[in-house]
């Protein structure tokens, strides 16, 4: 079953919802590849869904900004990424640096691998179609020389802070005018997306998923499409929610402290990362019940720049929490407590309430991700 973030739980073999088991880094490049390849041959939206998905998700959140460096397994829910974890199948053969960021570290496998996600995720962002027209089947800047009608030369440039905002622009550059479909996809999780040509709302054919407008364009023509994005809950192992707007899953923000460790054993140079920051927070029902009210959206100044990190996160979701003090690490992994019933049989007025920041999940290093959920 597929993840929140788009994978499956696999660390080497399948494994089940747990979130503090991980999956590894090629499996979501090759997933990927996989997934581009579908869509390439069977134009089926559900494919770039998921792609998409695993692309603004998981795949930024296991490596390093520059891509020098990376995890073997990331999970969900990592408080502490170090030598001492032991909560993954591979953990003895390969001395609990599965979860570390290191070149050589899990096996090397991962390094020579995770190269292809990015340039192969842009090569998949536009189509030619058999209507002698052009679809866009992933949303990024981008820009695209293609031909269209009868041998005519069609220059896109895409302009979008998608997937933090919800307008994607499209202004074309012809040699000629020229009339041809121009296709755009509908993603699953939206429900009224609004597409303008030059301004001026267009109806257009909706053929699965995919909006269809056929028209004669001309050199300087602009199509916006607006994808609305709203806050919505999933449910995870053990009943843990998980907070969703868009494509994006939403993660608790943590700052890490970094050590530098060399154990001179043939993994090399690896980095481990851990916190003083608090992590272990319910949700609670009464203010998911209230979304979209009960939550608050900060966008931030964003140049468009890489924004895959803490500091370049260019939006937040605050919503009010409270502590689960019995929710504790355990050989450095947070994993659920046999039973979180307990929490919510509490006095309510004996629990104080916190406001915690979540941030894109691809932006997080340290996360939480599957919150227990306080009958509150």
């Amino acid at each position: 079953m597929d993840s929140h973030k788009g994978m499956y739980g696999g660390d080497e073999p399948l494994h089940g919802t747990n979130p503090v088991q991980g999956v590894e880094f090629c499996s979501i490049s090759e997933k990927m590849f996989s997934l581009e390849t579908l869509l390439k041959i069977t134009g089926d939206t559900e494919f770039a869904d998921l792609l998409e998905r695993i692309a603004y998700n998981a795949l930024p959140a296991q490596a390093s900004d520059d891509f020098s460096s990376r995890q073997y397994f990331q999970a969900a829910n990592q408080i502490e990424l170090s030598d001492r974890l032991e909560n993954s199948f591979e953990a003895q053969n390969h001395k609990g640096i599965d979860f570390v960021y290191g070149v050589l570290t899990g096996y090397p496998c991962c390094t020579t691998n995770m190269h292809q996600s990015w340039p192969k995720y842009v090569q998949n962002l536009f189509y030619s179609t058999a209507d002698a027209g052009v679809a866009a089947l992933l949303y990024a800047p981008s820009e695209v020389d293609i031909k269209v009608a009868d041998n005519v030369d069609l220059t896109i440039t895409e302009t979008t802070g998608f997937p933090f905002e919800d307008n994607v622009n499209f202004s074309f550059a012809l040699s000629k005018s020229a009339t041809f479909p121009f296709h755009l996809r509908i993603p699953a999780w939206i429900k009224n997306p609004i597409v303008k040509v030059n301004g001026q709302i267009v109806k257009g054919r909706l053929d699965r998923q995919i909006f269809i407008i056929n028209r004669t364009w001309n050199n300087g023509d602009e199509v916006t499409i607006t994808l609305p994005m709203h806050i919505i809950t999933s449910k995870w192992h053990q009943g843990a929610v998980s907070i969703e707007r868009g494509p994006l899953v939403y993660s608790l923000k943590l700052e890490g402290n970094e050590k530098v460790k060399n154990r001179n054993d043939g993994f090399g140079e690896f980095t481990e990362i851990s916190t003083n920051e608090d992590w272990n927070f319910n949700l609670l029902k009464s203010e998911l019940n209230q979304l979209p009210s009960s939550a608050r959206i900060i966008k931030k100044p964003w140049d468009g720049s890489y924004p895959w990190n803490l500091e370049k996160a260019p939006i937040e979701i605050r919503i009010k929490a409270t502590k689960f003090p019995e929710w504790k690490l355990v050989g450095g992994a947070p994993i659920f407590p046999e039973s979180t019933d307990s929490i919510g049989k509490q006095n309510s007025r004996r629990l104080e309430l916190d406001e915690i920041t979540l941030i894109p999940y691809g932006c997080t290093t340290l996360r939480i991700t599957e919150f227990p959920l306080i009958n509150l």
